[in-house]
């Protein structure tokens, strides 16, 4: 008696999303953006420009960043109200150790990357292994990181209102390479970055 062959648990998966009220809502979304663009570029032809779209996405990117992995969190059931705050030490590491420590621009990048692991490290292991709620972990997670970056800020000889600015051109070229003469560099790394999440969906 012959018997019908599993099926791969990708197609599963997939015919399960594809026939789901999730995918049924997403698809009114995407449609419902794609009708916006429509109204909006008949109403203004450059507003369909892609030199001003890609433009206005360089504004919304770090939004997108972060937004990617958090999203694997609240899958989970949890939430991660630190992020924004982990950006923030970030940064001000980066131009503290910079201007003030006469660090190379780009080892200081290197250890705001690794002070950033460490942050997200720290509240993963309260919240995996020491069973604490993920919203209490990191509510006390941005409370910390914001004040440290506080803490790091004094450090700088530069006054807060005026920013830490004159980063070397090699540094700054990152936000000027574009594929094509049009695609941003920025827009590559969060396709990268979206790749990775689906592989690690």
């Amino acid at each position: 008696m012959s018997q019908n062959p599993a099926k791969p648990k990708n197609e599963v998966s997939l015919r399960r999303w594809t026939k789901g009220p999730n995918f049924r809502w997403n698809l009114f979304l995407v449609a419902l953006l794609a009708a916006e663009c429509i109204v909006f570029g008949i109403a203004n032809p450059k507003f369909l420009s892609l030199t001003r779209i890609f433009t206005s996405a360089n504004s919304d990117l770090p939004i997108w960043y972060i937004s990617i992995f958090v999203t694997f969190v609240m899958i989970t059931g949890g939430i991660d109200i630190q992020s924004c705050a982990i950006v923030g030490l970030t940064s001000i590491i980066i131009g503290v150790a910079w201007q003030d420590f006469g660090l190379n621009i780009w080892i200081a990048a290197l250890l705001a990357i690794l002070v950033a692991a460490a942050c997200g490290a720290l509240s993963g292991f309260f919240v995996a292994y020491c069973g604490v709620q993920a919203m209490v972990v990191t509510l006390g997670g941005s409370f910390l990181y914001s004040g440290l970056g506080l803490l790091v800020s004094t450090l700088s000889s530069t006054e807060a209102y005026k920013g830490i600015s004159g980063f070397p051109d090699s540094f700054k070229a990152l936000t000027k390479i574009k594929l094509f003469g049009v695609v941003p560099l920025q827009i590559l790394i969060f396709l990268v970055m979206l790749g990775i999440a689906y592989l690690l969906r």
